[in-house]
């Protein structure tokens, strides 16, 4: 975590979202994710206004270029609130885009790998 918040310029101090601790760039759309035992990065996750890719892919890119290049996810995606979850695992880690209803990529989650 402190090597985060360093890199980042992060000075504010972790908050609790369900059982991870979290810091967030707020005007980036970034979260960081924690372990709270050992404070270990275990998740990060963008959304609006992030302006990055994430291999190759953008907040607002339609699901079909996902489909297109990566195929199927690897299980049925699932409803995670008013968005659908497509999980793919790419390059050591889970890769997840949450579609909204539109057909676009809303958030972006990387999982790091155990």
């Amino acid at each position: 975590m402190d090597r985060v918040k360093s890199l980042y310029n992060i000075t504010s101090e972790p908050f609790m979202s369900g059982s991870s601790l979290a810091l967030r760039l707020q005007s980036s759309g970034i979260f960081f994710f924690f372990t709270e035992s050992d404070k270990t990065l275990n998740n990060i996750r963008v959304d609006a206004p992030f302006d990055g890719s994430v291999e190759g892919y953008h907040i607002g890119d339609p699901v079909s270029s996902i489909l297109s290049r990566l195929g199927e996810p690897y299980t049925t995606p699932w409803d995670f609130g008013d968005n659908k979850a497509y999980a793919y695992r790419v390059g050591g880690r889970t890769v997840r885009f949450d579609i909204d209803k539109a057909g676009k990529i809303a958030t972006i989650f990387q999982f790091t790998s155990k």
